[in-house]
């Protein structure tokens, strides 16, 4: 029972310093090891997202929670950036200008 308890992944709350992609990847680590259907998939995943992430998902339509597969194609959509917007978003932060030049790093970079 402790074995289990480690593996399960934390809370998500869908704060943005929170690792999005890690807490993915341990959501499947941990349903993998409990070799879990789609619908025990989908009660987990949606009994660990909470706060912000909570009220995304009682909002997300239901064509796009009905499967795991979906859940989990709205959710990288919605939480999972690629590396480059996290890098300019955080450069944006770091010297504190002002959000109206994000796009303009964002498509500089791009280049």
């Amino acid at each position: 029972m402790a074995e289990d308890r480690t593996l399960l992944p934390d809370r998500f709350s869908g704060a943005p310093k929170e690792k999005t992609a890690e807490f993915w990847r341990r959501l499947e680590t941990y349903l993998e090891y409990k070799r879990s259907d789609n619908g025990d998939k989908l009660r987990l995943a949606t009994a660990v997202l909470v706060l912000t992430a909570r009220d995304w998902l009682q909002n997300l339509p239901e064509e796009r929670k009905d499967t795991f597969a979906h859940l989990k194609a709205a959710f990288a959509e919605k939480f999972i950036q690629p590396a480059r917007v996290l890098k300019c978003y955080y450069r944006v932060q770091k010297y504190a200008l002002p959000y109206q030049l994000y796009p303009n790093i964002l498509r500089i970079s791009a280049l």
